[in-house]
């Protein structure tokens, strides 16, 4: 809670009061079910003039479908930045639950936030007309506010739902796409549209290449334009084969150029042969070859002697332990990242390694050097819109 401080727009007072900042169902039911005294505002203890709580308060209902609602006082709108307090008040409410929440986040004005507890948000967003008919007695000016609210919160619904089935298609296997699409009719949306326009004019990551943007780029206008799932699932699963079998022979001539290279040649040309190689492998998402490739470089940049290619290895240790490799290749891995964290140039050597490499793989120096190469093988939204 926090101590609220206001004076009293009818006698004048100096009023203070402790009000919430952050209210949880699962902990704190019954100020949920109150009324909008506490909530919304407060009253001045001397002559009872109501006053409207200018803070922002979080409401987290675990397991709800709205399950965080971000409640901001009306001196939030007309702002251009997001308000300091989200931030440091959801900083909050991550670090008590745990985990970062998985439901869906709304921003709601604090004057609408008892008529969101008491109705049926998911209802009222999927018939706007019908929950604004029903909740007349507000006053006309609160329920075109609950409209606003409602309209955005529909935005919100069909953007989450088009974000999670983007982000489930990378993982589709091709005999199950046809359905998938079939079922995901939200890939067919003018949000989807925008979406994947702006992945790929965000462009992939560095070294990486393009075209798994473009295709998916390809397959969601195939969709928006008409084309039978049945029919875009096979475009688009010729177009991957294509540049699979494009990676796949690329990678096969990496591999062979790198067969016949000794074990502690750190020549930039080679190092930069498996920079090469180890980005293909992690394109086709061949995590056991880009743990050997991941081990075999960073032997190769530590034997180097070149501190500014410490950071490199590190960051490839750190990414090749989290891939799974077996007990071998954690030992190689391991041993080389303590190396790695010893020698590079910035931070406390110590508190580094301490702090990123989980306890699951050890920590602490590992006696001895290996730097042994490894065999390779064949936004919410602002305060302003919701006025």
């Amino acid at each position: 809670m926090v101590e609220y401080a206001w004076s009293c727009g009818g006698c004048g007072a100096a009023c203070h009061r402790p009000t919430w900042a952050i209210v949880g169902s699962e902990d704190r039911p019954g100020i949920l079910a109150a009324v909008a005294e506490g909530l919304v505002y407060v009253r001045c203890r001397s002559c009872g003039t109501a006053t409207d709580i200018d803070l922002p308060v979080v409401v987290v209902r675990p397991r709800h479908p709205f399950e965080v609602l971000f409640a901001f006082p009306d001196s939030y709108i007309g702002r251009e930045d997001e308000p300091p307090e989200y931030a440091r008040l959801m900083g909050e409410v991550y670090a008590a639950s745990g985990a970062v929440l998985s439901g869906w986040h709304l921003w709601i004005p604090r004057v609408l936030l008892p008529v969101a507890l008491a109705r049926d948000v998911e209802a009222d967003i999927d018939d706007i007309e019908k929950a604004c008919g029903e909740l007349v007695e507000l006053g006309p000016a609160l329920v075109e506010r609950y409209r606003t609210f409602l309209t955005l919160g529909a935005n919100g619904k069909e953007e989450r739902a088009v974000a999670e089935a983007l982000h489930q298609l990378w993982s589709v296997e091709p005999d199950d796409l046809p359905e998938f699409l079939a079922t995901h009719s939200e890939l067919a949306s003018l949000t989807a549209m925008r979406a994947v326009q702006a992945e790929f004019a965000a462009g992939p990551p560095p070294g990486e290449s393009e075209e798994p943007l473009r295709n998916r780029l390809d397959l969601v206008q195939a969709l928006h334009e008409g084309e039978a799932p049945h029919l875009a699932a096979s475009r688009y699963l010729a177009a991957v084969g294509r540049f699979g079998a494009q990676l796949q022979a690329q990678l096969q001539t990496k591999l062979d150029q790198l067969s016949s290279i000794g074990p502690y040649d750190t020549n930039p040309a080679i190092v930069e042969r498996l920079r090469e190689a180890l980005a293909l492998a992690r394109a086709m998402g061949m995590a056991d070859l880009e743990i050997a490739l991941s081990a075999d470089l960073i032997g190769r940049l530590l034997t180097a002697g070149d501190p500014r290619l410490t950071d490199e290895a590190v960051q490839l240790g750190t990414r090749a332990l989290s891939l799974g490799p077996d007990a071998e290749q954690r030992l190689i891995l391991l041993t080389n990242l303590a190396d790695a964290f010893v020698e590079r140039p910035t931070g406390d050597r110590t508190k580094n390694w301490g702090d990123r490499v989980p306890a699951s793989h050890g920590g602490g120096r590992i006696a001895g050097s290996l730097r042994r190469p490894q065999a390779l093988g064949n936004r919410p939204h602002e305060p302003r819109v919701l006025a």
